[in-house]
C-alpha cells in the first residue's frame, strides 16, 4: 500500500463540482457586499463556504486513499463480511465520514481493518481536536470552551464531550497531543477526574471554573512555560529561530 497514493489529478476530478460551488458562493458574497463594508459583508460568508469545502475535500481525499488501500488489501481470513457501515470522526478539517467494511467472527468479535488503518479505533476525536479541547479548557469552563471552539475553529463539540476529552487526555490516559497539557497548566500536579472531587465547587456557570481551578492548582491557570513544556513533550520542541 505504500506506493498507492492519491494524485493531484484524482483530487481535481472528484472536487471539480465542489470547487465550482465554492467559487460561486465567494463571488456571490463579494457581489452582494456594500461599498465601505466589503470585508464585514463577506468574511463570514467566505469562511463558512471554505469550511464546507475543506471538510468535503478531506473526506473525499481520505476516500480515494481508502479505495486504493482496500483494492490492494486481502480479505481477512476466517472472518464473516458484515457489509458496509458508516462512521464519523471529528477532525480539525471537519467531520470525516467513512464507509467501510465490517468483519466478524465468534473468536475475534467485530473487526474493522479500515478503522485500524486510519487510526480510528482508540478515540472519537482526532489528535488535533483533542489538543484544541485541552488548550481552550485551560482558561474557561467547558461550556465556554465549547462555544470558543465553534467560533474560532468551526468545530461543533458539546461541553460535556469536551470535558470527557480533557479528563481522558489530560490525565495521561493517552499518548496523544493533549497528554500533560491539562496536568501542567490547569490543575497543577494532579488532574482531578470529576467535579465531584471538589465537592461541587466547579461548575459551568456565569463565572466558569477558573477561580476554582486556580485554587486547586495552587498557582493559577495555564502558565505559559508549563504549557510549552507539555507541548514539547507531546509534539517535540519548536524549531529554533
Amino acid at each position: 500500500m505504500e506506493d498507492q497514493r492519491v494524485s493531484v489529478e484524482q483530487l481535481k476530478q472528484v472536487m471539480a463540482a465542489d470547487f465550482e460551488r465554492l467559487a460561486e458562493q465567494v463571488a456571490q458574497a463579494l457581489n452582494a457586499a456594500k461599498d465601505g463594508h466589503i470585508i464585514a459583508d463577506t468574511e463570514e460568508l467566505v469562511r463558512d463556504a471554505n469550511a464546507v469545502f475543506r471538510e468535503q475535500m478531506y473526506t473525499k481525499a481520505i476516500g480515494l486513499l481508502q479505495s486504493q488501500q482496500e483494492a490492494f488489501s486481502p480479505r481477512p481470513e476466517g472472518l464473516r463480511n458484515k457489509g458496509k457501515q458508516q462512521t464519523t470522526h471529528l477532525t480539525v478539517n471537519g467531520r470525516l465520514s467513512v464507509r467501510r467494511t465490517v468483519y466478524w467472527s465468534a473468536s475475534s468479535g467485530t473487526v474493522v481493518p479500515t478503522d485500524q488503518w486510519l487510526g480510528l479505533t482508540e478515540h472519537r476525536f482526532s489528535p488535533g481536536v483533542r489538543e484544541m479541547c485541552c488548550r481552550e479548557a485551560l482558561h474557561c469552563s467547558f461550556e465556554v470552551a465549547s462555544d470558543n471552539l465553534q467560533r474560532t475553529a468551526q468545530l461543533s463539540l458539546a461541553g460535556r464531550s469536551q470535558r470527557e476529552v480533557v479528563e481522558n487526555d489530560g490525565a495521561g490516559g493517552a499518548d496523544g497531543p493533549a497528554k500533560g497539557i491539562v496536568a501542567a497548566g490547569l490543575y497543577g500536579s494532579r488532574v482531578y477526574r470529576a467535579d465531584a472531587d471538589h465537592g461541587g465547587r466547579w461548575s459551568d456557570g456565569p463565572d466558569g471554573d477558573r477561580s476554582a481551578k486556580a485554587k486547586a492548582s495552587g498557582h493559577g491557570v495555564g502558565q505559559a512555560d508549563q504549557t510549552r513544556a507539555a507541548l514539547d513533550r507531546c509534539r517535540g520542541p519548536a524549531p529554533a529561530g
